[in-house]
Order: structure tokens, then C-alpha cells, then sequence
């Protein structure tokens, strides 16, 4: 049964994943493994630009947990870049509109996985 009322999420990269900058676009993706004696959950983070999984965490129950853990393992892994990109995107000019830096974006979206919280897809 379709969705009578159809919701959309707006495409801020316009599918324009790869800009060729380390640490600009990072994806995710939650998978399960069958191990023969329990159901494994894997979350991966990768950098679109090096296409190489930079944090990752296995769990054997699907919580919110996995996708912090891989979140926060790759945050440790680029520490040292993500500190280079943050300054060089702060100290431009700021737009007048009020716009937030990714910086700004990306510790506000840190300061939400500290939040208790339920996931939901769709």
C-alpha cells in the first residue's frame, strides 16, 4: 500500500557523493552476517572520496549503539584531517544568512548522538 502522504528528504549533494576532498562526504551502511550461531550486525562508515572504511562496529543486537560506535571510531581514525578541514572551513567568511559551516553542522550532529534516542528508517 503506497504512503498517502508521501514524504521526501531533500538531496543536499544533489548525488554528487565524490567532490574529491578527503573527509566531505562520509556514507554509512547497516548489514547483518550469519555467523551459524548468531545474527551479526555490521555498521560501516566510508569516505566517499578514498572509498575506504574508516570506522566500523559489529553488534549482536541492532541498536543505536553500532552506528555511534562505527560514527565515533571514525571520527578517532581522521581526527587529525577532520581538525584540518574544520579550521579551513572556519576561517573563511562566513555567508550572511546565517548558514552553519559543516563544522558546525558536524559537532551539532555529535552533540545528537550523546542524546538517548530511538533510530527509525523511512
Amino acid at each position: 500500500m503506497p504512503d498517502q502522504v508521501p514524504h521526501s528528504i531533500p538531496d543536499l549533494f544533489g548525488r554528487h557523493l565524490d567532490c574529491g576532498i578527503l573527509n566531505t562526504v562520509w556514507t554509512s551502511d547497516l548489514t547483518y552476517l550469519a555467523t551459524g550461531e548468531v545474527w551479526l550486525y555490521l555498521c560501516a562508515v566510508r569516505d566517499r572520496c578514498s572509498r575506504s572504511v574508516i570506522g566500523y562496529a559489529f553488534s549482536e543486537y541492532l541498536h543505536t549503539d553500532v552506528v555511534e560506535t562505527a560514527l565515533r571510531r571514525a571520527v578517532r581514525f581522521r581526527a587529525h584531517d577532520l581538525a584540518a578541514v574544520a579550521y579551513a572551513l572556519n576561517t573563511r567568511p562566513r555567508k550572511s544568512l546565517g548558514w552553519r559551516t559543516p563544522a558546525e553542522a558536524y559537532n551539532d550532529q555529535l552533540i545528537s548522538l550523546q542524546r538517548a534516542g530511538v533510530a527509525t528508517t523511512g
